[in-house]
């Protein structure tokens, strides 16, 4: 297709319109319900074995069933923040999950000073949904 058969277009920000949304259609998800209500999650016990003993040992640890061994391994080892054995070290996929949807939201929420200055959150303890967030 030769570029002088595309269609131009123009973005512009609607004035006065301060609740314009975007328009995505929901797919995977049911209104009024929290997404990881359809997920069976278990207990289990992260462990990256080493030479001497344990490289890696987490306890309790939430994880959806059918997610394997070595990914609550590899997950709760690299991806899960707080120090290890201390009350603000996560220990579910879900507390995981809200901080990393917390914190690309963050990105897009704007104030009048422009977007948001950090993307970094303490460990949620509820499991908020994309459309209750609010801003950190």
């Amino acid at each position: 297709m030769a570029m002088s058969e595309l269609k131009r277009t123009e973005n512009s920000v609607l004035e006065g319109k301060e609740d314009v949304r975007i328009g995505v259609p929901r797919h995977f998800t049911t209104a009024g319900s929290d997404p990881f209500d359809t997920v069976e999650m278990e207990t289990r016990t992260a462990l990256i074995p080493g030479k001497d003993g344990p490289s890696f040992e987490q306890r309790d640890v939430e994880f959806p069933k059918f997610w394997s061994q070595t990914a609550t391994n590899i997950v709760a080892q690299k991806y899960f923040r707080g120090k290890l054995n201390s009350p603000e070290r996560e220990h579910s996929v879900r507390q995981m999950i809200g901080r990393v949807a917390d914190s690309d939201a963050s990105v897009l929420i704007t104030e009048e000073s422009g977007p948001a200055k950090s993307s970094s959150h303490a460990p949620s303890t509820t499991y908020p949904h994309v459309a209750s967030r609010s801003s950190p």
